[in-house]
Protein backbone atom coordinates (compact mmCIF):
# COMPACT_ATOMS: atom_id res chain seq x y z
CA UNK A 1 0.00 0.00 0.00
CA UNK A 2 1.47 3.53 -0.74
CA UNK A 3 1.22 7.03 1.16
CA UNK A 4 -1.89 7.95 -0.70
CA UNK A 5 -3.49 5.19 -0.42
CA UNK A 6 -2.52 5.00 3.37
CA UNK A 7 -3.89 8.83 3.53
CA UNK A 8 -6.92 7.28 1.89
CA UNK A 9 -7.78 4.55 4.73
CA UNK A 10 -6.56 6.26 7.51
CA UNK A 11 -8.98 9.43 7.12
CA UNK A 12 -11.92 7.74 5.79
CA UNK A 13 -11.74 5.26 9.04
CA UNK A 14 -11.64 8.50 10.91
CA UNK A 15 -15.02 9.47 8.85
CA UNK A 16 -12.46 12.64 8.19
CA UNK A 17 -13.40 14.57 4.95
CA UNK A 18 -10.98 15.46 2.38
CA UNK A 19 -11.26 19.46 3.38
CA UNK A 20 -10.93 18.43 7.17
CA UNK A 21 -7.87 17.06 6.79
CA UNK A 22 -6.47 19.73 4.46
CA UNK A 23 -7.87 22.48 7.27
CA UNK A 24 -5.75 20.54 9.82
CA UNK A 25 -2.24 20.12 6.99
CA UNK A 26 -3.06 23.82 5.90
CA UNK A 27 -3.78 22.56 2.24
CA UNK A 28 -6.75 22.36 0.48
CA UNK A 29 -9.25 19.42 -0.32
CA UNK A 30 -8.12 19.28 -3.90
CA UNK A 31 -4.56 18.73 -3.28
CA UNK A 32 -5.03 16.02 -0.30
CA UNK A 33 -7.08 14.02 -2.97
CA UNK A 34 -4.12 14.34 -5.16
CA UNK A 35 -1.84 13.40 -2.51
CA UNK A 36 -4.53 10.10 -1.79
CA UNK A 37 -4.60 9.53 -5.68
CA UNK A 38 -0.50 9.42 -6.05
CA UNK A 39 -0.69 12.53 -8.40
CA UNK A 40 1.43 14.25 -6.13
CA UNK A 41 4.36 11.78 -5.69
CA UNK A 42 6.75 14.58 -3.91
CA UNK A 43 4.99 15.51 -0.68
CA UNK A 44 7.21 18.26 1.77
CA UNK A 45 8.66 16.33 4.93
CA UNK A 46 6.51 19.02 7.46
CA UNK A 47 3.54 17.91 5.39
CA UNK A 48 3.98 14.47 6.07
CA UNK A 49 4.40 14.76 9.35
CA UNK A 50 1.50 17.19 9.96
CA UNK A 51 -0.81 13.92 8.11
CA UNK A 52 0.85 11.46 10.38
CA UNK A 53 -0.08 13.91 13.50
CA UNK A 54 -4.04 14.78 11.90
CA UNK A 55 -4.37 10.62 11.40
CA UNK A 56 -2.80 9.47 14.40
CA UNK A 57 0.24 7.47 13.23
CA UNK A 58 3.66 8.22 12.78
CA UNK A 59 5.83 9.45 9.70
CA UNK A 60 7.47 6.45 9.00
CA UNK A 61 3.76 4.33 8.90
CA UNK A 62 2.70 6.52 6.14
CA UNK A 63 6.29 6.60 4.49
CA UNK A 64 6.28 2.20 4.80
CA UNK A 65 8.68 2.24 6.53
CA UNK A 66 7.28 0.85 9.58
CA UNK A 67 4.45 -1.30 10.30
CA UNK A 68 2.09 -0.97 13.17
CA UNK A 69 2.61 -3.38 15.45
CA UNK A 70 2.79 -4.31 19.37
CA UNK A 71 5.95 -7.36 19.31
CA UNK A 72 5.01 -10.08 21.29
CA UNK A 73 7.21 -9.23 24.34
CA UNK A 74 5.15 -6.02 24.79
CA UNK A 75 1.79 -8.33 24.35
CA UNK A 76 2.95 -10.85 27.02
CA UNK A 77 3.88 -7.95 29.57
CA UNK A 78 1.70 -6.87 33.09
CA UNK A 79 0.02 -4.17 32.34
CA UNK A 80 1.71 -2.19 34.53
CA UNK A 81 5.31 -2.93 33.58
CA UNK A 82 3.91 -1.65 30.19
CA UNK A 83 2.80 1.55 32.00
CA UNK A 84 6.21 1.38 33.38
CA UNK A 85 8.13 1.40 30.05
CA UNK A 86 5.85 3.41 28.28
CA UNK A 87 6.15 6.40 31.01
CA UNK A 88 9.99 6.04 30.54
CA UNK A 89 9.87 6.62 26.85
CA UNK A 90 7.69 9.47 27.08
CA UNK A 91 9.38 11.01 29.88
CA UNK A 92 12.69 11.60 26.95
CA UNK A 93 10.71 13.01 24.59
CA UNK A 94 9.59 17.14 23.68
CA UNK A 95 6.33 17.99 24.22
CA UNK A 96 5.92 17.50 20.36
CA UNK A 97 7.50 14.33 20.43
CA UNK A 98 5.06 13.04 23.16
CA UNK A 99 2.12 14.53 21.81
CA UNK A 100 2.52 12.40 18.41
CA UNK A 101 3.36 9.32 20.17
CA UNK A 102 0.11 9.49 22.56
CA UNK A 103 -1.94 10.00 19.21
CA UNK A 104 0.02 6.78 17.72
CA UNK A 105 -0.74 4.90 21.09
CA UNK A 106 -4.52 6.10 20.76
CA UNK A 107 -4.53 5.10 17.11
CA UNK A 108 -3.08 1.63 18.22
CA UNK A 109 -6.13 1.32 20.26
CA UNK A 110 -8.16 2.47 18.06
CA UNK A 111 -8.95 5.57 20.24
CA UNK A 112 -10.88 8.34 19.03
CA UNK A 113 -9.88 10.59 21.99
Amino acid sequence: MDIGEKIKQLRTEKDMTLEELGNIVGVGKSTVRKWECGMIANMRRDKIAKIAGALGVTPAYLMGWEEIEVSPEVEAMPRDVVTEEIMDVLHGLSDAERDMALSYVRFLAGSSK
